[in-house]
């Protein structure tokens, strides 16, 4: 089964370095953020595997600073498909434990 590596964002599109989510899969996954300018109550996030992993290895979202809400149908994807990382994703981010699947908007 062919395996997949992350890729980082560029630095001059505006993505910073936020910190390692876990690590997971043989990979640590890290996780990199930029502001979203049309957005004041957003930030755009990507998350990516630093290591070769099964299937996906590259999570697009945004969260919505106010009503701490993740945005995007990556955010569902990595729910189903690796909930493990998920749960990591939210510890890190300080979210709730559990989110209302009403509240997890599919598209950015």
């Amino acid at each position: 089964m062919r395996k997949w590596t992350g890729n980082r964002p560029p630095r001059r599109e505006g993505w910073v370095f936020d910190g390692m989510v876990t690590e997971a899969e043989g990979a640590a996954w890290l996780l990199y953020a930029r502001p979203v300018p049309s957005r004041d109550d957003a930030e755009a996030y990507k998350l990516i595997a630093d290591g070769y992993v099964l299937n996906k290895a590259n999570y697009w979202f945004m969260l919505n600073n106010e009503a701490r809400v993740l945005i995007g149908k990556d955010v569902k994807v990595m729910k189903a498909g690796r909930p493990e990382l998920y749960a990591a994703l939210r510890r890190y981010l300080l979210l709730d434990e559990e989110q209302p699947a009403s509240e997890e908007q599919g598209d950015g």
